[in-house]
């Protein structure tokens, strides 16, 4: 199990009482929602939002295939890469995601 050090809370995605959080990071990281896909990629993956301070900052889904993962603050991704690996590592299953190599933080 991998642990970084993080103030963000983990809780499982409800996408019908998240779904308006998760459309406002899309629409602020790539300017467009995806409510269609997040709707799809719940029926085979567990869904989890990062919350700080009472306000959601990102979400991102694990499973056979993970992801995508999306953060306000690309310093979270350490945290919430490593507790979806660790998620994985307890099933016994492998861990992978994609990510452009622009996203420095992801990449590390």
């Amino acid at each position: 199990m991998v642990e970084v050090k993080t103030d963000l809370r983990i809780e499982s995605i409800q996408l019908e009482l998240h779904i308006q959080a998760v459309n406002r990071i899309d629409r602020e990281l790539i300017n467009h929602t995806r409510e269609a896909l997040h709707r799809w990629i719940i029926t085979g993956r567990d869904g989890f939002i990062y919350e700080r301070k009472g306000e959601i900052v990102g979400y991102g889904y694990v499973g056979s295939s993970s992801g995508p993962f999306a953060v306000l603050d690309e310093n979270d991704f350490p945290a919430v890469l490593a507790h979806a690996e660790s998620l994985m590592a307890q099933r016994a299953a492998d861990f992978g995601a994609e990510t452009p190599l622009i996203n420095t933080k992801a990449v590390q």
